[in-house]
Protein backbone atom coordinates (compact mmCIF):
# COMPACT_ATOMS: atom_id res chain seq x y z
CA UNK A 1 0.00 0.00 0.00
CA UNK A 2 2.83 2.19 1.18
CA UNK A 3 4.60 1.53 -2.33
CA UNK A 4 1.10 2.47 -4.27
CA UNK A 5 0.54 5.79 -2.17
CA UNK A 6 4.30 6.83 -3.24
CA UNK A 7 3.95 5.89 -7.06
CA UNK A 8 0.54 7.97 -6.79
CA UNK A 9 2.13 10.91 -5.14
CA UNK A 10 5.20 10.67 -7.72
CA UNK A 11 2.45 10.24 -10.88
CA UNK A 12 0.13 13.34 -9.69
CA UNK A 13 3.21 15.70 -8.86
CA UNK A 14 4.60 14.39 -12.59
CA UNK A 15 1.56 16.12 -14.60
CA UNK A 16 0.23 18.72 -11.83
CA UNK A 17 2.29 21.56 -12.95
CA UNK A 18 2.07 20.62 -16.64
CA UNK A 19 -1.64 20.79 -16.33
CA UNK A 20 -1.60 24.20 -14.06
CA UNK A 21 0.23 26.02 -16.79
CA UNK A 22 -1.84 24.53 -19.37
CA UNK A 23 -5.00 25.77 -17.92
CA UNK A 24 -3.64 28.94 -17.67
CA UNK A 25 -2.51 29.00 -20.99
CA UNK A 26 -6.06 28.26 -22.40
CA UNK A 27 -8.30 30.33 -19.87
CA UNK A 28 -6.18 33.29 -21.11
CA UNK A 29 -7.26 32.60 -24.77
CA UNK A 30 -10.66 32.26 -23.85
CA UNK A 31 -10.32 35.83 -22.45
CA UNK A 32 -8.35 37.07 -25.09
CA UNK A 33 -11.66 35.72 -27.42
CA UNK A 34 -13.71 37.48 -25.51
CA UNK A 35 -11.86 40.74 -26.02
CA UNK A 36 -11.65 40.50 -29.51
CA UNK A 37 -15.12 39.19 -29.48
CA UNK A 38 -16.13 42.72 -28.30
CA UNK A 39 -13.28 45.23 -29.39
CA UNK A 40 -12.88 43.50 -33.03
CA UNK A 41 -16.29 41.84 -33.79
CA UNK A 42 -14.72 38.51 -33.88
CA UNK A 43 -17.38 35.65 -33.79
CA UNK A 44 -16.37 31.97 -32.92
CA UNK A 45 -18.42 29.08 -32.36
CA UNK A 46 -21.21 27.50 -34.54
CA UNK A 47 -23.03 29.41 -37.48
CA UNK A 48 -25.85 27.88 -38.46
CA UNK A 49 -27.53 29.27 -42.01
CA UNK A 50 -31.51 29.63 -41.51
CA UNK A 51 -34.00 29.29 -43.95
CA UNK A 52 -37.34 30.70 -43.08
CA UNK A 53 -39.49 30.04 -45.54
CA UNK A 54 -39.32 29.43 -49.72
CA UNK A 55 -39.42 33.20 -51.05
CA UNK A 56 -36.79 34.15 -48.98
CA UNK A 57 -33.92 35.20 -51.77
CA UNK A 58 -31.18 35.43 -49.20
CA UNK A 59 -30.96 32.76 -46.17
CA UNK A 60 -30.60 33.92 -42.90
CA UNK A 61 -27.15 33.86 -41.18
CA UNK A 62 -27.07 33.71 -37.18
CA UNK A 63 -23.73 32.76 -34.84
CA UNK A 64 -24.02 31.05 -32.13
CA UNK A 65 -20.99 31.86 -29.32
CA UNK A 66 -19.43 29.14 -27.30
CA UNK A 67 -15.36 30.15 -26.23
CA UNK A 68 -15.11 27.06 -24.13
CA UNK A 69 -16.27 24.80 -26.57
CA UNK A 70 -13.15 25.39 -28.12
CA UNK A 71 -11.27 24.04 -25.17
CA UNK A 72 -12.01 20.24 -26.15
CA UNK A 73 -9.23 20.01 -29.02
CA UNK A 74 -6.16 21.23 -26.45
CA UNK A 75 -8.01 19.02 -23.90
CA UNK A 76 -8.07 15.83 -26.34
CA UNK A 77 -4.22 16.89 -27.26
CA UNK A 78 -2.59 16.98 -23.55
CA UNK A 79 -4.42 14.00 -22.85
CA UNK A 80 -2.56 12.47 -25.59
CA UNK A 81 0.33 13.42 -24.38
CA UNK A 82 0.28 12.81 -21.40
CA UNK A 83 -0.51 9.09 -21.92
CA UNK A 84 1.81 8.55 -24.80
CA UNK A 85 4.93 9.89 -22.72
CA UNK A 86 4.08 8.80 -19.32
CA UNK A 87 5.39 5.42 -20.12
CA UNK A 88 8.80 6.66 -21.52
CA UNK A 89 9.35 9.38 -18.55
CA UNK A 90 7.16 7.68 -15.39
CA UNK A 91 7.50 3.59 -16.56
CA UNK A 92 11.44 3.65 -16.50
CA UNK A 93 11.81 5.56 -13.03
CA UNK A 94 9.00 3.98 -11.01
CA UNK A 95 10.88 0.69 -11.98
CA UNK A 96 14.14 1.74 -11.51
CA UNK A 97 13.31 2.93 -7.88
CA UNK A 98 11.58 -0.54 -7.06
CA UNK A 99 8.38 -0.03 -7.93
CA UNK A 100 6.44 -2.93 -9.47
CA UNK A 101 4.64 -2.99 -12.10
CA UNK A 102 1.36 -3.67 -10.34
CA UNK A 103 1.71 -0.32 -8.59
CA UNK A 104 2.68 1.90 -11.50
CA UNK A 105 -0.05 0.81 -13.52
CA UNK A 106 -2.95 1.01 -10.54
CA UNK A 107 -1.38 4.46 -9.80
CA UNK A 108 -1.59 5.63 -13.64
CA UNK A 109 -5.29 4.57 -13.95
CA UNK A 110 -5.86 6.38 -10.16
CA UNK A 111 -4.03 9.51 -11.82
CA UNK A 112 -5.57 9.06 -14.74
CA UNK A 113 -9.01 9.41 -13.20
CA UNK A 114 -7.99 12.20 -10.96
CA UNK A 115 -6.55 14.34 -14.23
CA UNK A 116 -9.47 13.52 -16.13
CA UNK A 117 -11.69 14.75 -13.49
CA UNK A 118 -9.92 17.73 -13.05
CA UNK A 119 -10.33 18.35 -17.10
CA UNK A 120 -14.23 17.47 -16.23
CA UNK A 121 -14.26 20.01 -13.55
CA UNK A 122 -12.92 23.11 -15.47
CA UNK A 123 -14.20 22.30 -18.50
CA UNK A 124 -17.62 21.74 -17.25
CA UNK A 125 -17.64 24.76 -15.70
CA UNK A 126 -16.59 26.98 -18.30
CA UNK A 127 -18.99 25.76 -20.30
CA UNK A 128 -21.43 26.37 -18.22
CA UNK A 129 -20.90 30.06 -17.63
CA UNK A 130 -19.93 30.87 -20.99
CA UNK A 131 -23.52 31.77 -22.22
CA UNK A 132 -23.62 34.37 -19.44
CA UNK A 133 -20.54 36.17 -20.67
CA UNK A 134 -21.78 35.55 -24.27
CA UNK A 135 -25.10 37.16 -22.97
CA UNK A 136 -23.24 40.26 -21.68
CA UNK A 137 -21.34 40.42 -24.59
CA UNK A 138 -24.58 40.84 -26.55
CA UNK A 139 -23.97 37.38 -29.26
CA UNK A 140 -25.58 34.43 -28.52
CA UNK A 141 -24.62 31.62 -27.10
CA UNK A 142 -24.31 28.14 -28.20
CA UNK A 143 -25.86 26.46 -26.01
CA UNK A 144 -26.78 22.21 -27.71
CA UNK A 145 -22.73 21.06 -27.60
CA UNK A 146 -22.56 17.22 -27.81
CA UNK A 147 -24.61 15.51 -25.26
CA UNK A 148 -25.19 18.42 -23.32
CA UNK A 149 -27.88 21.82 -23.77
CA UNK A 150 -26.24 23.84 -21.66
CA UNK A 151 -29.15 25.86 -20.78
CA UNK A 152 -30.79 22.97 -19.40
CA UNK A 153 -28.27 20.14 -17.72
CA UNK A 154 -27.11 21.24 -14.60
CA UNK A 155 -23.54 21.44 -13.92
CA UNK A 156 -22.76 17.70 -12.34
CA UNK A 157 -24.45 16.31 -15.55
CA UNK A 158 -21.94 17.87 -17.68
CA UNK A 159 -19.01 17.40 -15.51
CA UNK A 160 -20.06 13.78 -15.31
CA UNK A 161 -20.33 13.33 -18.92
CA UNK A 162 -17.04 15.14 -19.60
CA UNK A 163 -15.27 12.84 -17.63
CA UNK A 164 -16.33 9.86 -18.97
CA UNK A 165 -15.33 10.72 -22.55
CA UNK A 166 -12.11 11.97 -21.13
CA UNK A 167 -11.66 8.47 -19.63
CA UNK A 168 -12.38 6.07 -22.16
CA UNK A 169 -10.52 8.36 -24.81
CA UNK A 170 -7.37 8.15 -21.89
CA UNK A 171 -7.68 4.38 -21.85
CA UNK A 172 -7.48 4.28 -25.83
CA UNK A 173 -3.96 6.35 -25.74
CA UNK A 174 -2.88 4.44 -22.62
CA UNK A 175 -3.15 1.28 -24.93
CA UNK A 176 -0.94 3.36 -27.62
CA UNK A 177 1.32 4.29 -25.32
CA UNK A 178 1.95 0.49 -23.83
CA UNK A 179 2.45 -0.27 -27.67
CA UNK A 180 4.66 2.62 -28.44
CA UNK A 181 6.95 1.82 -25.74
CA UNK A 182 6.53 -2.04 -26.27
CA UNK A 183 6.91 -2.02 -30.04
CA UNK A 184 8.38 1.21 -30.63
CA UNK A 185 7.12 3.62 -32.72
CA UNK A 186 6.52 1.28 -35.39
CA UNK A 187 3.82 0.37 -34.19
CA UNK A 188 1.88 3.70 -35.93
CA UNK A 189 2.60 2.13 -39.11
CA UNK A 190 0.56 -1.33 -38.36
CA UNK A 191 -2.06 0.77 -36.67
CA UNK A 192 -2.54 2.72 -39.55
CA UNK A 193 -2.09 0.31 -41.81
CA UNK A 194 -4.93 -1.90 -39.73
CA UNK A 195 -7.33 0.63 -40.18
CA UNK A 196 -7.21 1.21 -43.29
CA UNK A 197 -7.39 -2.61 -43.51
CA UNK A 198 -10.31 -2.63 -41.53
CA UNK A 199 -12.00 0.19 -43.00
CA UNK A 200 -11.80 -1.26 -46.74
CA UNK A 201 -13.79 -4.10 -45.69
CA UNK A 202 -17.13 -3.98 -45.93
CA UNK A 203 -18.08 -6.28 -43.20
CA UNK A 204 -15.64 -5.21 -40.57
CA UNK A 205 -16.05 -1.25 -41.27
CA UNK A 206 -19.53 -1.63 -40.94
CA UNK A 207 -19.11 -3.01 -37.87
CA UNK A 208 -16.90 -0.65 -36.52
CA UNK A 209 -19.09 1.94 -37.06
CA UNK A 210 -21.24 0.73 -35.67
CA UNK A 211 -19.59 -0.83 -32.39
CA UNK A 212 -18.53 3.25 -32.61
CA UNK A 213 -22.25 4.42 -32.55
CA UNK A 214 -23.39 1.42 -30.21
CA UNK A 215 -20.75 3.05 -27.56
CA UNK A 216 -20.83 6.48 -27.71
CA UNK A 217 -25.02 7.17 -28.66
CA UNK A 218 -26.35 8.64 -25.64
CA UNK A 219 -29.49 6.74 -25.19
CA UNK A 220 -30.41 7.05 -21.53
CA UNK A 221 -27.85 7.96 -18.36
CA UNK A 222 -27.41 4.40 -17.27
CA UNK A 223 -26.77 2.23 -20.26
CA UNK A 224 -24.26 5.25 -21.50
CA UNK A 225 -22.75 5.19 -18.01
CA UNK A 226 -22.28 1.22 -18.21
CA UNK A 227 -20.89 1.26 -21.92
CA UNK A 228 -18.34 3.85 -21.77
CA UNK A 229 -16.98 2.62 -18.86
CA UNK A 230 -17.05 -1.27 -19.49
CA UNK A 231 -15.13 -0.07 -22.79
CA UNK A 232 -12.81 2.14 -20.37
CA UNK A 233 -11.91 -0.81 -18.32
CA UNK A 234 -11.33 -3.28 -21.49
CA UNK A 235 -8.49 -0.72 -22.54
CA UNK A 236 -7.10 -0.50 -19.53
CA UNK A 237 -7.05 -4.25 -19.17
CA UNK A 238 -5.80 -4.96 -22.32
CA UNK A 239 -2.69 -2.41 -21.56
CA UNK A 240 -1.91 -3.97 -18.57
CA UNK A 241 -1.88 -7.60 -20.47
CA UNK A 242 1.42 -5.51 -22.11
CA UNK A 243 2.66 -3.60 -18.92
CA UNK A 244 2.92 -6.71 -16.73
CA UNK A 245 5.76 -8.29 -18.46
CA UNK A 246 6.62 -5.23 -20.51
CA UNK A 247 10.37 -4.66 -20.54
CA UNK A 248 12.18 -1.37 -19.16
CA UNK A 249 14.37 0.38 -21.50
CA UNK A 250 17.47 2.03 -20.80
CA UNK A 251 17.56 5.88 -21.16
CA UNK A 252 20.22 6.73 -23.57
Amino acid sequence: MNGLKRQLKFQITDWKKAFTMFWCILIAINILLYILSIYKNVSFGATIIEVKNKYDEIPTKTVYMNGAFGNIIPIGIFIIVYSMVMYYETFSTAIGFSSTRKNFYLSNIISSSMLCFAMAILEGTLLKIDKYIVKAMGKLPLNHIMYFNLDKDNVIFVIYILFLLAIVFCSLFNLMGALVYRFGYKIWIGAALLVVLLGNISITGAFLGKLGVFIFTYDNFIMFSLRIIITTAILYAIAWGLVRKMPVKSEK
